[in-house]
């Protein structure tokens, strides 16, 4: 009785534990989907990447993984460089790095510094930032991320570049391209070969320099980025110039154009290169008339990028106040939900002790019956034992009165003795 009585205690502990289990478990979904959307629209829409971060942080406290906690801090500090917060996004990216050391999470240790060295390589921060390259190259290298370490090669031949060292930039640019090349990695083979490009640029071997661009750019031809393989045609145009050929370099603008990129930092620069390189051939009349489309897209852009700026201003002034209402009736309906919570958890806790009251019962009830059954059979057989007893004494009875009628008395006996 008492093993069936403590199996049934262990099922419901049970019970309860996947019940809280299953709670957790659907709020860490929540969370991840969460910081989630806010790394996606982080670049683009600022103001719902921090509502969506302030969801996630109010399941936080719940919130029991190590590597979500992780990337929380990761997402935050992505949003906040989007919103050149740098000094809030440093801290959140070392917040990161330092759980993730407690955990011993050696793939986003790898993440965190190398986001700490792109962020202190965006303030110019260079020495700095080849420090934290390397760290996360270190980690990258013993745990054997291959594609962790091409991507830090990649950031470390730019940084080293930038601090003087082109050697060392070059060795590990070449690092980068062979490990991509083993990944099959056709976008970082792109970069890896304008990367070379940009460093025998750099060194002056202007011919070189052009066989770098033109392999990114035939690699780039495999891919379905049309921005991207404008950009490298583009970049093949500029070292066409730079080697005095000019009918070259336009045909390569043509072809960049071709792609409709509908990037307007872009539309610039190739209508900017065009009037160059005409001016370039002294073809001024072309030279002019591309420079008059320059300036008239130029104005066009930035004038109505000066009203979008008015609006988008007083959309935020707008925004901002009814976010503090917003904010006001989250925090309400977060104490609500607080409190739901702890009502469900406390409605489904008595559900469970009332279980538990009802199985202990059931068992104390069948006990006592059981006992009731077998003290009945006891009865009975003591009742038998007795009559039993009965018919024996009263045998034993009879045969003494029989044996009593047969026999002479003492009397007689003795009687017969004297005589």
């Amino acid at each position: 009785m008492k093993k069936i009585k403590n199996k049934k205690i262990s099922i419901i502990f049970l019970l309860f534990i996947f019940f809280n289990h299953f709670l957790s478990s659907q709020s860490e979904k929540k969370f991840q989907q969460l910081i989630s959307d806010a790394k996606n629209v982080a670049a683009n829409h600022k103001d719902s990447a921090f509502r969506l971060l302030k969801d996630a942080y109010a399941i936080y406290p719940s919130i029991k993984s190590d590597s979500l906690k992780i990337d929380y801090y990761l997402a935050k500090g992505l949003v906040e460089l989007q919103n050149v917060i740098y000094d809030q996004s440093l801290n959140s990216y070392f917040t990161a790095l330092e759980l993730s050391q407690k955990s011993k999470d050696y793939r986003r240790q790898v993440v965190s510094n190398n986001q700490i060295g792109k962020l202190y390589l965006r303030q110019s921060e260079n020495k700095l930032a080849k420090d934290y390259f390397i760290n996360a190259l270190e980690i990258a290298r013993t745990n054997n991320f291959k594609n962790k370490i091409s991507d830090l090669c990649n950031n470390l031949g730019y940084t080293t570049i930038l601090l003087g060292n082109l050697d060392d930039g070059e060795k590990y640019h070449l690092e980068a391209l062979q490990l991509r090349k083993e990944l099959n990695d056709t976008n970082g083979i792109s970069v890896s070969y304008s990367n070379l490009g940009f460093l025998e640029y750099k060194r002056g071997n202007l011919n070189q320099c052009k066989n770098y661009f033109y392999k990114s750019l035939e690699n780039r031809k495999s891919q379905s980025d049309k921005r991207s393989i404008a950009q490298a045609a583009a970049d093949c145009a500029d070292i066409e110039v730079e080697l005095n050929n000019y009918n070259q370099a336009l045909v390569l603008l043509s072809y960049a154009e071709s792609f409709e990129v509908k990037d307007k930092d872009f539309k610039l620069s190739t209508l900017k290169r065009k009037y160059k390189v005409y001016e370039k051939m002294k073809d001024y009349e072309k030279a002019f008339d591309f420079q008059k489309k320059y300036y008239q897209l130029h104005d066009s852009i930035y004038t109505h990028e000066s009203k979008e700026n008015i609006v988008k201003l007083e959309n935020k002034f707008q925004l901002q106040n009814k976010e503090n209402e917003i904010e006001l009736l989250k925090k309400d309906n977060q104490i609500q939900n607080e409190q739901n919570e702890k009502g469900k958890i406390f409605i489904f806790s008595m559900i469970l002790i009332s279980i538990l009251l009802v199985l202990v019962l059931f068992a104390t009830f069948k006990q006592i019956r059981n006992k009731k059954i077998a003290n009945n059979i006891l009865e009975k057989k003591n009742a038998i034992i007795e009559e039993k007893q009965k018919e024996i004494m009263d045998s034993f009875n009879y045969a003494k009165k029989i044996q009593d009628a047969i026999l002479p008395s003492e009397k007689y006996i003795e009687q017969s003795i004297k005589k």
